[in-house]
């Protein structure tokens, strides 16, 4: 037991040895995996393993935000929108999460004019997932807001929060429309 103890300290071996001589199942664990991470310490220095020990826990984040994020769609807007505080003009539209690292950044891509704009959205859930993936806009007077994007299959999708110029105008007009505009995965 004490061959890998060695080069270990002697406080650290002590409490080690202590825990050695406990009779519980859960103790004899306890010390492998201490004099593991002692032997590890020794060997590398303690702030390799913290740095090894981070690359892991960052590898495992992006693959589970990789898995997480919203698909790329396509769409033929045919009109001018609102998207965040900025004005897009009618185009074929890449939309999509723009980072792994976070989702809540949707990028659109106008194909056409190589334009591109990225708008933070949030989360929004629907009780039965859409058969179709959708762009859904609210309409107030002659102007188009871009107001959540929904993934065929998927019972989540992305909302946007109302613009400065929105919120002005659903104060003043009688009646606001949702307009909804297809689209496609894009794989």
């Amino acid at each position: 037991m004490d061959a890998g103890l060695h080069r270990v300290k002697p406080p650290v071996v002590r409490s080690l040895k202590k825990l050695a001589t406990g009779r519980a199942p859960g103790q004899k664990a306890l010390l492998a995996g201490l004099a593991f991470l002692a032997a590890l310490v020794n060997l590398g220095g303690l702030m390799k393993v913290l740095r090894s020990i981070s690359i892991v826990f960052a590898l495992l984040l992006a693959v589970s935000a990789a898995r997480a994020q919203t698909p790329a769609l396509r769409a033929a807007i045919p009109f001018n929108f609102v998207a965040g505080n900025r004005v897009l003009p009618a185009g074929n539209y890449l939309l999509g999460a723009k980072w792994v690292t976070s989702p809540n950044l949707i990028s659109m891509r106008d194909l056409d004019e190589n334009i591109t704009s990225v708008t933070g959205s949030n989360t929004c859930y629907v009780n039965q997932a859409p058969k179709t993936s959708k762009l859904v806009f609210h309409r107030i007077g002659s102007e188009y807001f871009l107001y959540q994007i929904w993934v065929e299959g998927e019972n989540t999708g992305r909302e946007f929060p109302m613009s400065k110029l929105e919120v002005q105008m659903a104060k003043n007009a009688p009646q606001t429309e949702e307009v909804i505009v297809a689209a496609l995965l894009a794989r």
